[in-house]
């Protein structure tokens, strides 16, 4: 058993606690509780909510929750490179079939090359104005005959754009949203621009982030789990209730609650 989920297997037993009354206290269901006891992180909706999860649960059993948290994240990085060598040691484990691969390609590259010579040495002598000059009069500098034969329009260079250099920027604000049940429509505001806006539904899943804000409105909050920078922060609200809320890097700010609309 995983060394994370048996301390918080015995911290539960020790209390004397049931799964059922954890989930009854956390609202995380049965299941990713069990899966977070047991190691089997690939049965939770993915590494945000598992870390939202594993701090919940540890705070709720006062266990240090920021050190489970540590600990689970170079858990995971360890996993993740172990894997990542395994994958480079099994393609070892066939060089010739890669030997044969790059050989042939090799061989294709060669007479690509070959008939592209060929190509250019039969255009260069069937060339109309390619003639020699008169006798007597030095030969003019290659140089000054290649703008003849080049246009610009081939010399155009490749422009590098802003988005790949700010891929590479950390992002400050982070949210997860894990419709547990029914459906919600929602709509996404990302650093002021509207990201999403339609319905989810049971078992949907919706990461976001930005570097200044996230604005959030949730049609039927009490369905809708969200997880913030890590945190579970379970439900903002309650069934039918539409919740306007903003993250910043600081926290965040419930702006507005509508109570639900009742049926007549």
């Amino acid at each position: 058993m995983d060394q994370i989920g048996e301390q918080l297997r015995q911290a539960r037993t020790a209390k004397g606690l049931s799964l059922g009354q954890v989930e009854e206290a956390t609202k995380i269901r049965v299941r990713y509780l069990e899966a977070l006891e047991h190691g089997d992180y690939d049965v939770l909706p993915g590494r945000v909510y598992t870390v939202g999860f594993l701090r919940s649960y540890a705070r709720y059993l006062d266990l240090d929750a920021e050190s489970l948290v540590n600990r689970y994240r170079k858990e995971t990085e360890a996993r993740y490179s172990q894997q990542r060598h395994d994958t480079l040691t099994a393609g070892a484990g066939i060089p010739s079939r890669e030997r044969s691969q790059t050989g042939r390609i090799l061989v294709v590259l060669l007479l690509i090359g070959i008939l592209l010579s060929g190509a250019f040495l039969v255009y260069r002598m069937f060339a109309p104005d390619q003639q020699p000059p008169p006798p007597g009069l030095p030969s003019a500098p290659s140089s000054k005959e290649q703008p003849r034969d080049v246009t610009p329009e081939k010399t155009y260079p490749v422009q590098v754009t802003g988005p790949t250099e700010q891929a590479v920027l950390p992002t400050e604000v982070e949210i997860a949203l894990l419709v547990e049940s029914d459906k919600c429509w929602i709509e996404v505001e990302v650093d002021g621009r509207q990201d999403f806006t339609g319905t989810l539904y049971a078992k949907d899943e919706r990461t976001y982030s930005a570097e200044k804000s996230i604005k959030l409105i949730l049609g039927n909050t009490g369905v809708v789990r969200v997880i913030f920078n890590g945190n579970d922060l379970g439900y903002l609200g309650k069934p039918g209730e539409v919740v306007h809320v903003e993250f910043t890097p600081e926290g965040f700010n419930t702006i507005k609650v509508l109570p639900r609309k009742t049926e007549r």
